[in-house]
């Protein structure tokens, strides 16, 4: 619990589509941060969001308060001003990928911002960044950096703090490439598990933003394989948790998968994840399937077969994962939240 009040209104800005460097891991973050606070500081923030079919889904489904922006994204910070039509100060809550120095200096004339601003495109400007990609530590008060400050669903704590058993045989293994598929990943992954040889089931995620579901599940079924999709999926966390290993995509997924303590292999489905897969192998928390443009498939087969018959390293990753993240990352920007604009 925290013991300080917030007065001032706030919002968020985010976006959620089946577009290449949107996705929807932007909107899942936002809405667990959203929830959050209102459950912490009795504040019901509204979403300003583009008109992405995608976003608005989301965010009816959920119950949440939302503004769509009608201006062109070269005009979007002027319009994001002129929605506070106060005189005062209010709280904007920036994470999506059109961040910059001068769009967040025209925020800030009638907003605190707190940016997520993992590529750092928006360079010390706001009042608080929050860059969870970025390990590096600076020497500025208004700057958090580092996985401790990556945000996931209270439930992935939990589950971090119960035992993960590793059992000698793999019988259940689950896939989630995130939440939207703009580059039709997941086809390519049923393609190349053709070849693939198991006797478990095997729980596939399919996101809400992934076109041709109905498609893909055919593609599945296809295949010799015991594949059960999971379409509208609420309980990723106990997925995850539950399975043996993972094939899973660079983006939010890692962190949740690396919570749960499941060893798995990584895939990247967009170029902005190498660097993310590239950090979390180095950490031996996963192994790196590559990108999917240089991939033939035969590298995942043999990584999960890897996997599959070598128990000792399922167990070693599976320890260094729960140790990389360790689900605090809310609570730790919660108390950053209240400490800059609690009273």
């Amino acid at each position: 619990m925290i013991n300080k009040k917030i007065t001032k209104r706030i919002y968020i800005r985010s976006d959620g589509a089946n577009i290449n460097n949107i996705g929807m891991g932007h909107l899942f973050r936002t809405e667990i941060l959203c929830r959050a606070i209102e459950k912490e500081f009795r504040i019901s923030p509204i979403f300003i969001i583009r008109k992405y079919h995608e976003a608005i889904d989301f965010l009816l489904k959920r119950g949440l308060k939302f503004i769509i922006l009608k201006q062109s994204i070269e005009k979007e910070a002027e319009e994001i001003v002129s929605i506070n039509g106060s005189g005062e100060e209010c709280v904007l809550i920036v994470d999506n990928y059109c961040q910059n120095a001068n769009y967040i200096r025209k925020l800030k004339s009638k907003y605190f911002v707190i940016s997520f601003n993992e590529s750092g495109s928006a360079g010390m400007e706001p009042d608080i960044v929050i860059n969870s990609f970025n390990e590096e530590k600076l020497k500025s008060k208004n700057y958090f950096s580092g996985a401790k400050y990556f945000l996931l669903k209270p439930t992935f704590k939990k589950l971090h703090d119960m035992e993960k058993k590793i059992n000698f045989n793999v019988n259940q293994i689950v896939v989630l490439l995130g939440g939207s598929d703009a580059n039709k990943v997941n086809f390519k992954l049923a393609k190349w598990l053709s070849g693939f040889r198991f006797d478990g089931v095997i729980k596939w995620i399919i996101g809400p933003a992934v076109i041709e579901k109905d498609k893909l599940q055919k593609k599945m079924n296809e295949l010799s394989l015991n594949i059960e999709a999971v379409v509208n999926c609420d309980n990723t966390d106990e997925l995850l948790f539950q399975s043996d290993i993972s094939i899973i995509g660079g983006g939010f997924s890692i962190y949740e998968n690396a919570c749960v303590g499941t060893p798995g292999v990584a895939l990247s489905v967009s170029d902005h994840q190498i660097h993310t897969i590239k950090r979390f192998e180095k950490r031996q928390c996963i192994l790196n399937g590559g990108h999917y443009r240089q991939n033939s498939g035969k590298e995942i087969l043999s990584l999960l077969d890897t996997l599959i018959n070598n128990l000792p390293l399922r167990i070693e990753m599976s320890r260094k994962a729960k140790s990389y993240i360790d689900g605090n990352g809310l609570s730790r920007i919660l108390k950053v939240i209240a400490n800059e604009i609690g009273g």
